[in-house]
């Protein structure tokens, strides 16, 4: 955090030009971490894998994952005959 609180100060000081530019790499910067996050979740899931989802719409349920694309995973709750597209970046991995 001292890195963050030594450049905040100096932002008022910045041109509108040169805000717009740090505001698309950090936005460029944001968008990779996720891609890794989500390629490394999508790396150890399998169909068949039994998965948690952080959202509060699927809070607490035991979801089986029944698809896996490139961003999403289709997964299914127990019993249940419809199934959710989740972002893997939001797929927890039950032991």
């Amino acid at each position: 955090m001292t890195k963050l609180s030594s450049i905040t100060p100096l932002l008022p000081q910045l041109s509108s030009e040169e805000l717009r530019s740090l505001n698309s790499m950090v936005i460029s910067v944001l968008k990779s971490k996720r891609a890794l996050e989500s390629k490394l979740v999508g790396a150890q899931l399998k169909v068949g894998d039994m998965v948690t989802c952080d959202h509060p719409k699927l809070a607490g349920m035991s979801l089986r994952v029944t698809k896996i694309s490139r961003t999403k995973a289709t997964v299914r709750p127990e019993g249940a005959f419809s199934g959710y597209n989740v972002p893997m970046s939001m797929l927890i991995l039950s032991k």
